[in-house]
């Protein structure tokens, strides 16, 4: 979509892109904003301007999947603040990832027992599954996975874990 910007996104982008050093582009096309999205998200250059300017991204599904990839990034402290950076309306999946994480965070605290991932894995997302395999060493949990673990390769996965 070739829409035109708010001149306050467009002057807050030109400062992403000055932090980042890079030559701003087409600011009315969104692969142009998405490319200097990516590289605050991905190279951390330009992380509190991405956080300024966000509420002022037009398409909501952009500003919704860098919450998401952000989410990821960011201590579990931030991960509310960059929830509230968006629209309501375009909160319920980035809302959806940070529910995931907390997961996988109580489960890497022992405040998550096993017997609580038996219990509900058959509800949680590959994704979340996966993630778990990633991060999570108790043995209990990762055999839970890799007996029960929804894909082969979440099972391969919490069975290399052990």
């Amino acid at each position: 979509m070739d829409e035109r910007i708010s001149e306050e996104l467009r002057v807050k982008l030109h400062e992403l892109a000055r932090v980042q050093e890079a030559y701003p582009g087409d600011l009315n096309d969104e692969h142009e904003r998405w490319a200097l999205y990516l590289v605050a998200i991905r190279q951390g250059l330009g992380i509190p301007q991405l956080f300024d300017l966000l509420p002022l991204e037009p398409e909501l599904d952009m500003a919704s999947s860098a919450v998401v990839n952000l989410v990821e990034r960011v201590a579990p402290e931030e991960r509310r603040a960059w929830l509230s950076r968006i629209p309501q309306e375009a909160r319920e999946y980035p809302e959806g990832r940070v529910a995931e994480l907390e997961t996988v965070d109580a489960i890497l605290s022992g405040d998550l027992p096993a017997s609580h991932v038996a219990g509900n894995l058959d509800s949680w997302s590959n994704w979340l599954q996966l993630r778990i395999t990633d991060y999570v060493e108790d043995p209990t949990v990762l055999e839970i996975l890799a007996e029960h673990g929804r894909t082969k390769r979440i099972r391969r996965q919490a069975a290399a874990g052990l």
